[in-house]
């Protein structure tokens, strides 16, 4: 696919197939560029490491599916205290948007509360 191949995902299984699933879809069917879909791949790997530590496992569906705006924000706030610009975080917040879009366009899962969000 893409360099993207040899990142982790700091999620279970079922929950790394499904970015993986996302990825694709981007590259194929949304044509987006190799450089979209490598950034997009690292955010959704920061994430996943996010909830690893927050949650104290990793991410399941049933944890996206259950996040609060509350967990957003703490991710977000995370990313800051690293010293990630502006930018940066708005470009995460869209990637998992994205994710999170993809997700309930399949009919996976849906959370509400990610649109509680704004960059």
């Amino acid at each position: 696919m893409t360099s993207t191949d040899y990142i982790s995902f700091n999620a279970c299984p079922e929950v790394a197939e499904k970015i993986t699933s996302w990825l694709k879809h981007l590259l194929i069917e949304k044509k987006s560029s190799r450089h979209t879909i490598e950034a997009y791949a690292r955010d959704l790997s920061q994430f996943g490491s996010f909830l690893r530590h927050h949650l104290g496992n990793p991410a399941s569906l049933k944890d996206l599916e259950t996040l609060r705006a509350m967990d957003f924000r703490s991710f977000l706030a995370d990313r800051r205290r690293q010293g990630v610009e502006s930018r940066t975080l708005a470009r995460q917040l869209s990637a998992v948007r994205s994710f999170y879009r993809y997700l309930e366009r399949n009919e996976i899962l849906a959370n509400p509360a990610l649109s509680a969000l704004r960059a």
